[in-house]
């Protein structure tokens, strides 16, 4: 618990230390860079473990930090038992990508908790980390792909508002992009090592980005875009046939991949309805304006951590524009493809049309970066770039320390003792367990999956919230949901519209406007089938009927 006459102590005493090795090691590493010297690759390891550290808080908290978080280990553990995406989780506005990766932890034997979500997330943005640096390596040199990382592993070793510091689709898409432009990045600097399985390669990466979540498909597209004008323009003859085609086979790969095994499971309809109809009409009902403009960094996003970061990065391609070098013709064409990926980046947020943070993420990663990067490297020989950068590290760094402070507050929390790691099992998680045998489905009717982690019970329905079926476009998710509910025919119906009692009933979903009682078809299933056994804290807990005969409970 806080201490309650040092309630930031913990915070303090973690972070502060954490702060000031962070900036004595970029220091040196800027200087080594400014006087030509190599940098060691132990002082970049360094800096990347003790941005693990400023997040080793938030990686051993066991609760839930964003709605979201609950949903994906929910529609994990529900595709697990039922491994047919699309026919047991619809996937609309995400992948299934981050739901298959639980695959790996459940085949350990280690139970789908948060604290599992998050060292996903933390193993991904290692691998993100890696994948810019490669890129900026290739395109900028080794001395500004370093100078870059430093703050790269500056925006996740300490910028934690709870959209970001957990596992989320959103990851996906920029970790495959990024990993595509790695590869693609090299094989525009080096004829030798071009081969077509790169260039196949480069296209499957590309073409997984939607399977980690559709947002993310504009920067990727943008980007498809610049690497096929780049094939036209740099390739001849032979060479650029294999390598098109190469890389438009394996830019459709992943998707003949799951149109084809859904088919083969009886649910082609079913991945046409939810990822296709499904997202065009999400998009199409909430998407509105120019969407070119980044309003969102000072509509809904202003004064965050996306807002400063972009303010500074604006700033350093000005100076790169005005006081810099002027740039190769290769530097020129790279430029033109890093504002084609922001121009996209831009565009998947502001179509998105909604306020949900971790949204940015694929505006910021790798586009951002690539940007700074790209005037760090016109900036070479300018006088003062070590005072610029030092001045934009400082001021980004203080501001995100005052951004988070009260999150690292939240999480630190009960760290050091080790009550963090615990997960909490809520009293209407505890006695649903008790009432659910292996093999059982759940079904939740509200937005509080946080019950089927701390159950560990998959759904019975695709959709693991309401949200979709009462809100979103009723006409096509109700079927599904009723047809899922009477097929998996759930052994318990929570009834949870008005649990956990938060901003989810004000601006999600609520009693008053959503209740199952006001669907005909609903109301008949649970009168016929269920009956109330208890209510907790507001959720209403309802047993199937068969099964309440056989354990002689009573209502």
């Amino acid at each position: 618990m806080t201490n309650p006459i040092f309630p930031n102590a913990v915070t303090l005493a973690w972070f502060t230390p954490l702060v000031v090795i962070f900036l004595i090691i970029s220091w040196l590493i800027l200087k080594s860079v400014t006087a030509g010297k190599k940098v060691p690759a132990a002082w970049l390891l360094l800096l990347g473990g003790i941005a693990v550290l400023a997040r080793a808080p938030s990686i051993a908290y066991n609760q839930v930090t964003n709605i979201d978080e609950a949903q994906t280990i929910a529609h994990a553990l529900t595709l697990i038992r039922s491994p047919e995406p699309w026919k047991s989780i619809d996937f609309t506005t995400n992948g299934p990508l981050n739901a298959y990766v639980f695959y790996v932890p459940y085949w350990l034997g280690i139970p789908l908790d948060y604290l599992v979500s998050h060292v996903i997330l933390v193993l991904l943005q290692a691998l993100l980390v890696w994948m810019i640096f490669l890129t900026l390596r290739n395109w900028m040199g080794r001395e500004t792909a370093v100078l870059t990382t430093i703050s790269l592993l500056a925006f996740i070793g300490f910028v934690q508002p709870e959209d970001f510091v957990h596992q989320n689709s959103e990851t996906w898409c920029i970790v495959s992009f990024s990993a595509a432009l790695a590869v693609f990045s090299g094989l525009t600097v080096s004829r030798e090592g071009r081969s077509t399985a790169k260039w196949f390669l480069v296209g499957l990466l590309l073409g997984a980005v939607p399977f980690g979540k559709p947002q993310g498909a504009p920067p990727a597209l943008m980007a498809a875009l610049c690497m096929y004008l780049y094939l036209f323009v740099e390739l001849r003859g032979r060479e650029r046939l294999r390598s098109l085609f190469a890389l438009s086979v394996g830019g459709i790969t992943f998707f003949v991949f799951f149109a084809g095994l859904t088919a083969y499971q009886g649910g082609a309809i079913d991945f046409y309805d939810l990822y296709i109809r499904g997202n065009l009409h999400y998009a199409s009902t909430f998407g509105s304006g120019f969407a070119l403009l980044p309003t969102f960094l000072w509509r809904w996003a202003s004064f965050s951590e996306a807002t400063i970061l972009s303010v500074i990065v604006c700033v350093f391609a000005v100076f790169a524009l005005v006081m810099g070098k002027a740039g190769t013709a290769r530097q020129k064409w790279i430029g033109f493809m890093i504002a084609a990926i922001i121009l996209g980046g831009i565009y998947a947020v502001e179509r998105a049309g909604r306020a949900f943070y971790h949204y940015v993420l694929v505006f910021i990663f790798p586009g951002l970066f690539l940007l700074l990067g790209w005037s760090l490297k016109r900036l070479e020989a300018y006088r003062y770039r070590k005072w610029l950068f030092s001045a934009g590290m400082l001021v980004f760094l203080g501001y995100v320390l005052f951004l988070n402070w009260r999150m690292y507050d939240r999480l630190t929390d009960g760290f050091l003792t080790g009550e963090s790691s615990k997960l909490e099992i809520k009293p209407v998680s505890l006695y649903v367990s008790q009432l659910l045998k292996p093999g059982d489905f759940l079904t939740v009717y509200g937005y509080y999956n946080e019950i089927h982690v701390e159950t560990q019970f998959p759904a019975a329905t695709r959709m693991v919230t309401v949200y979709q079926h009462s809100v979103v476009w009723p006409e096509l998710y109700r079927p599904y949901y009723l047809r899922d509910l009477s097929e998996k025919r759930p052994a318990v119906f929570v009834d949870a519209l008005d649990t956990p009692g938060d901003f989810r009933q004000v601006y999600f979903i609520n009693r008053q406007m959503h209740s199952w009682e006001k669907i005909p078809e609903i109301r008949e299933f649970i009168a016929q089938n269920y009956t109330l056994v208890k209510e907790i804290g507001k959720s209403r807990v309802y047993l199937r009927n068969d099964r309440l005969e056989e354990s002689g409970r009573e209502n």
